[in-house]
């Protein structure tokens, strides 16, 4: 009955509904389905994030964002131009809609001054950002005080999970749009590998997908290739999907 339903994440599962009736084209409205498929918040945000803990962040309208809870209820209003995914307590957000994004808490007091020209999700007290003034990227990562836990020097961060980090260094430093080959780092920033990584999925289990563009292969916690498991020739991914069986996709 819907154009677009997510997973379920908490016990809810985000949905749109389009609206061509409105002056100025078609307008889509967001609102949540319970896991029988009842609308328990119906459809009524500009945009809307999945739960989480039993939270979520919507956005209401031009300049205005809002926590609320399972019910829809709002737990607190955030009159800023964006307010991103609850992490550990904070949300990032950009007070103009062109300007720097810093964090907030639930509350909506500023706890990280803006200063990033973006800035992700809080996760296990650490959040990815960028420092770049211009086009390129300038990624580190900082604690919930703010402080660089990973000092601004790469070309991309990804989060993998299980406490581990990605750290991407162009592949050309004068093009830095071309891509990043990675390294596998732990949240401090110790390497637990060289640049050799084209490509890298996440953690599940202790195990990663990673390739190096000729080979596609497992990677273990110490970022090296798992012994016991094939390297499949080809560039592309794979995922343990029983104890003797990989789906391979190269």
């Amino acid at each position: 009955a819907y154009p677009f339903i997510a997973d379920v994440k908490d016990g809810r599962a985000l949905f749109y509904l389009s609206d061509s009736s409105q002056a100025g084209g078609e307008v889509s409205r967001y609102g949540y389905l319970d896991t029988s498929g009842n609308e328990v918040i119906r459809a009524q945000f500009a945009s809307a994030n999945d739960f989480q803990d039993g939270k979520a962040v919507v956005q209401i309208k031009e300049n205005e964002y809002a926590l609320i809870n399972r019910n829809g209820q709002r737990l607190a209003t955030y009159p800023y131009a964006y307010v991103g995914t609850l992490g550990d307590g904070l949300l990032p957000f950009q007070k103009e809609a062109s300007g720097k994004y810093g964090y907030i808490d639930e509350s909506g007091h500023v706890r990280i001054q803006p200063s990033f020209t973006s800035a992700f999700p809080f996760s296990g007290g650490y959040a990815i950002v960028n420092t770049a003034e211009d086009y390129n990227s300038i990624y580190g990562v900082i604690n919930t005080q703010g402080i660089f836990t990973i000092q601004p020097a790469y070309n991309d961060i990804r989060d993998l999970g299980e406490h581990r980090l990605a750290l991407g260094q162009a592949i050309d430093p004068k093009q830095s749009f071309i891509g990043s080959v990675y390294a596998i780092a732990d949240v401090n920033g110790r390497k637990l590998s060289d640049f050799v990584y084209t490509d890298v999925s996440n953690y599940k289990g202790g195990l990663a997908s990673a390739t190096n563009g000729t080979q596609t292969f497992f990677l273990d916690l110490n970022g090296r290739p798992a012994s016991g498991y094939p390297r499949v020739e080809g560039s592309g991914t794979l995922e343990l999907v029983a104890p003797d069986l990989i789906k391979a996709y190269v």
